[in-house]
């Protein structure tokens, strides 16, 4: 089996104001071309990083969804589902996925601690899903 370290992604960050890859501090701008030190307005986790959404559908629950980008493969993300639904954590309504995107859509069988715990921890652990 491969090592946790072999199916972590390369994270890369983004900038908010012109939505571009930050290599190196910079950024080159989306109009002019020029390359530029990034936007004042912040960054974020950008592809190679998996947008997981997770959407839980159960009315008992206050829970509803738990989304963020994860540094992680999406055949990692979609393990971790597997286990999860194999746990009986959640049951599946629907899955879409693809290389960048995993959206869960989900009837959540545990106490809403349970279910933030399942994802809060799931990649910070680095064990395999």
């Amino acid at each position: 089996m491969a090592s946790s370290a072999a199916t972590l992604a390369h994270k890369v960050y983004w900038d908010i104001e012109f939505n571009r890859p930050i290599v190196d501090g910079k950024i080159a701008h989306p109009i002019t071309g020029e390359i530029q030190q990034t936007g004042r307005k912040g960054l974020k986790d950008g592809p190679p990083g998996v947008s997981l959404h997770i959407l839980n559908m159960n009315a008992h629950g206050n829970v509803r969804s738990i989304s963020g980008v994860y540094s992680v493969s999406v055949e990692k993300a979609y393990l971790a589902v597997a286990r999860h639904v194999k746990e009986g954590i959640y049951k599946l309504i629907s899955v879409n996925a693809s290389a960048y995107s995993f959206v869960v859509v989900c009837d959540v069988q545990v106490s809403d601690e349970e279910f933030e715990a399942a994802w809060i921890n799931k990649f910070a652990e680095g064990s395999e899903a």
